[in-house]
């Protein structure tokens, strides 16, 4: 049974997350999605800065034709800061990130008036060869497996208004005092119907239940958002909990840009180890 046919036949606007839950195939799809999402982590400069220098976002590795390039949200990169990419790897009770590269904007520049339309999604090269050499010098006869989530399928995928759609991102954390663990848990949506676009031209999903709340989401942009089969359709980019939607980039618009820019741009300066800010290693919740 297939996600879109396990909830087609639920009550579609419960709020009940353990509704969904129950089900194998929504556990494979969240646990499918999660593999893929990457977190990443703007960290503070000292125990000084102040609270907003800190932040989080998601995003996506995709294999595009001249590259393998981490995809986000362009937003959550406005405010300037030192960003990481967190692994799955601790190592000496520290999680085990990677300093992301300069990002940069995609834009529309028309030819005519010199006009720069942005748009908001940033990408950056992630030169794997560079991480794996990293990773070897950290101990060259077992070096620690790092889970390097790179999306290789279409972006192509024509929206289906009968189709089911979702996303899931680690997007969640706390200091458990009595494990002395930063546990991250998920956010996630399955069943999301594909209902149009909004005034701006972003893709806009009707939520399988009530809208969880912007604290719910924050830190989820930029997250894949798929069909029921994995094939990744756009990033997650904002909300409306009025209108109990999901609003997300037309990737199938954008990914030749994205090809023309990785193709045209230098090289990013390599990927190095970089210490997280601070605090505890990071676990999964249970």
């Amino acid at each position: 049974m297939t996600t879109c046919q396990l909830l087609r036949g639920q009550n579609r606007r419960t709020s009940d997350v353990a509704t969904f839950m129950e089900n194998q195939p929504v556990q494979d799809y969240i646990r499918h999605m999660l593999n893929y999402s990457v977190r990443l982590l703007r960290n503070a400069g000292s125990i000084y800065d102040k609270p907003e220098t800190t932040g989080l976002a998601s995003g996506m590795m995709l294999q595009r034709l001249h590259a393998v390039v981490l995809l986000t949200a362009g937003h959550s990169f406005w405010t300037a800061g030192d960003w990481t990419w967190e692994t799955n790897v601790t190592l000496a009770g520290e999680t085990l990130t990677f300093r992301l590269p300069e990002l940069q904007q995609l834009a529309y520049v028309d030819t005519s008036s010199a006009e720069i339309s942005p748009i908001d999604v940033a990408w950056c090269r992630i030169d794997l060869d560079r991480i794996r050499a990293a990773l070897t010098k950290i101990n060259p006869d077992n070096p620690p497996t790092v889970n390097l989530p790179v999306y290789k399928g279409p972006l192509d995928r024509e929206l289906d208004p009968d189709a089911a759609y979702g996303y899931a991102a680690w997007n969640h954390g706390w200091v458990d005092g009595n494990l002395r663990k930063y546990v991250v848990e998920p956010s996630f949506e399955v069943g999301m119907r594909y209902v149009g676009r909004s005034e701006n031209g972003l893709l806009t999903f009707s939520l399988a239940r009530q809208h969880q709340g912007d604290e719910y989401y924050q830190g989820a942009s930029g997250s894949a958002i798929a069909a029921e089969d994995g094939t990744v359709v756009s990033i997650l980019l904002g909300g409306n909990r009025d209108k109990n939607v999901l609003y997300g980039l037309d990737l199938s618009k954008y990914a030749p840009l994205l090809d023309a820019s990785t193709k045209s741009a230098p090289p990013n300066s390599p990927q190095k180890l970089a210490r997280p800010g601070f605090g505890p290693p990071a676990e999964p919740a249970r």
